[in-house]
């Protein structure tokens, strides 16, 4: 899923178990905590609580959230002056965070942990194919994830020709076995 921080609310949506979409409202944030692991972000609102986990950069989520926190506690307690020195805090943070991740992208960071992948394995259902089957069909979006269990699996693509020959796809590349589309 994608975790979406602004001045006003924070919004979670994700359609791997479903569509699952989360808003809170900032003015609702209780606390915000960081786990153990580094990578998770635990925020309580009202009197619910939600962790967000295997953030990329759970350190600049947390310190942005705080920030804006603070920003609103300030905003409500009918101190303007401070909410726009913290505003401009804000703004400084992020544009140091944007540079810092254009420079040193982590890719490392987005693999899934162990017990991600237990979850995953917990609600997937096992398909069969058959040599030639359409998987997916070009142009289409889908909302599923597929792991290849066995075999091999091809990426083709339509060929921009007009002439009406049956030979009109050309394969891209292979997949084989553990990789996922």
């Amino acid at each position: 899923g994608r975790l979406y921080i602004s001045q006003n609310f924070i919004c979670f949506g994700s359609v791997v178990f479903g569509n699952r979409k989360i808003i809170i409202p900032m003015k609702e944030v209780v606390t915000v905590k960081k786990s153990d692991s580094k990578k998770n972000l635990q925020l309580k609102y009202g009197k619910k609580s939600v962790t967000f986990g295997g953030l990329v950069d759970c350190d600049g989520a947390y310190r942005l959230v705080q920030s804006l926190q603070l920003r609103t506690t300030q905003l409500k307690s009918g101190q303007p002056q401070h909410a726009a020195q913290t505003t401009f805090m804000l703004r400084q943070q992020a544009s140091a965070n944007l540079a810092r991740l254009a420079a040193e992208p982590t890719y490392e960071d987005n693999i899934l942990s162990p017990s991600d992948w237990l979850q995953l394995q917990r609600g997937a259902t096992r398909l069969k194919f058959r040599r030639n089957d359409m998987i997916i069909a070009e142009g289409s979006i889908s909302t599923r994830i597929y792991q290849i269990g066995k075999g091999t699996c091809r990426v083709e693509k339509k060929k921009a020709s007009l002439s009406d020959s049956n030979n009109n796809q050309v394969v891209l590349g292979r997949m084989s076995s553990g990789e996922i589309f």
